[in-house]
């Protein structure tokens, strides 16, 4: 008996689904996207490391998470590791995968998972510079009331540069970024953009407005026909 799985927005966010005996049926129901929007030939979210256990990378109201499927029993087992944003180039072989990945403090890198001891090796990073804690502005998720009664997403950064402070009292400027798309999305990976602000007094607000992925079906057509 052959399967097909694949990856469908039915259920409002992108999931994993499986085609055999010729019905659909959904592998493990979760609120959240284990996909994204397929402009590109060759995008992948998730990876099979083994006969029934499959290693997805999905977004949890706009986070990059990781964890294994087990096909059978349909359950989802997250894996602690310290990235926030996971691209979709995913590729899988038996009991490991590889995968391009960044941290809120970290560039992205080539990174090797070995499923057996759930570990993660870096295998190459995008730079050689090395960044100091103390000047590494760290985003963090907000959600903020926008028209006709709705919430939207945003990354905020904070000013932070360990040689100098801010007079007491004082507010920083803010730098309001809203990237391209429109069914794209920012992420809370290491962005050296977004630090050269940071570090010279400014704070920067990434905004994942309605219409971004990561957020569910429901969000990411907000802005169609508009």
């Amino acid at each position: 008996m052959r399967t097909l799985y694949f990856v469908s927005d039915r259920n409002d966010f992108w999931n994993l689904f499986r085609l055999r005996d010729g019905a659909v049926e959904a592998v493990c129901p979760h609120p959240a996207d284990f996909g994204s929007p397929q402009w590109v030939f060759g995008a992948a979210t998730y990876a099979f490391v083994g006969p029934h256990t499959v290693l997805a990378a999905y977004a949890e109201r706009g986070i990059w998470r990781l964890a294994t499927i087990d096909t059978d029993a349909g359950t989802l087992t997250p894996i602690a590791c310290p990235y926030s944003f996971v691209a979709a180039s995913l590729r899988g072989a038996e009991g490991q995968a590889v995968l391009v990945a960044s941290s809120p403090t970290e560039p992205p890198a080539v990174v090797r998972f070995d499923l057996a001891s759930r570990s993660f090796e870096t295998v190459r990073r995008s730079t050689d510079l090395s960044f100091d804690a103390g000047d590494v502005s760290v985003a963090e998720a907000i959600e903020f009331p926008t028209e006709n009664g709705v919430t939207a997403h945003a990354f905020l950064y904070r000013p932070t540069n360990r040689r100098y402070a801010a007079p007491a009292g004082e507010l920083p400027p803010l730098l309001v970024k809203s990237h391209g798309g429109p069914t794209s999305a920012t992420n809370s990976g290491f962005s050296l953009m977004n630090q050269y602000w940071t570090g010279r007094g400014f704070a920067v607000l990434d905004v994942n407005y309605g219409g971004s992925t990561g957020y569910g079906r429901a969000y990411r057509e907000r802005l169609k026909g508009r």
